[in-house]
């Protein structure tokens, strides 16, 4: 069986522990995945699946060009490459109650697009999406699915820039 490949990415700034744990744990009971984790320096490191501080940009686009899942914090940056990646994106705002950010504009960003990703903040919302990824992925066997949203999330992306641009 062809396993999927999974890419955490916590962003350059900071690491993002919660969430590289929360995925350690919901993944370590699926044999058909492989996971590669981006923590950030000093970051919590699994102790399973490839686990890089950093990567280059080249690596970082190498990894996300052949990921069939990006997890990732809700930075734009990370969620505009899943898009253009056709990926199917899972977001974990970073959340200042937790001392992850000065302040939560994560999770606006997050809302702000939510029709074009998934949203998760807890391990029993991400063990649930993981699920149906994994089941909708192994009955479908292909990227056509994926695609179709990434091309629908460019569009929505490119009429917001357009909105902005007109008002400024």
């Amino acid at each position: 069986m062809e396993k999927f490949l999974v890419f955490l990415s916590v962003g350059t700034q900071l690491p993002f522990d919660r969430l590289t744990k929360m995925v350690e744990v919901v993944f370590d009971c699926h044999n058909n995945v492989e996971v590669i984790y981006q923590v950030g320096v000093r970051g919590y490191k699994p102790n399973s699946g490839l686990v890089y501080e950093k990567l280059s940009r080249n690596e970082y686009s190498d990894v996300l060009s052949k990921a069939d899942l990006f997890i990732t914090h809700c930075g734009i940056g990370n969620i505009v490459s899943g898009a253009i990646n056709g990926c199917e994106i899972f977001c974990c705002p970073r959340m200042s109650i937790h001392g992850e950010h000065r302040n939560d504009h994560q999770n606006s960003t997050a809302h702000a697009i939510e029709h074009s990703i998934k949203i998760f903040n807890s391990i029993e919302q991400l063990r649930v999406l993981v699920n149906e990824f994994i089941s909708l992925a192994e009955s479908k066997k292909n990227k056509n699915n994926n695609e179709i949203i990434n091309e629908k999330f460019v569009d929505a992306i490119r009429s917001e820039i357009l909105t902005l641009t007109e008002v400024i």
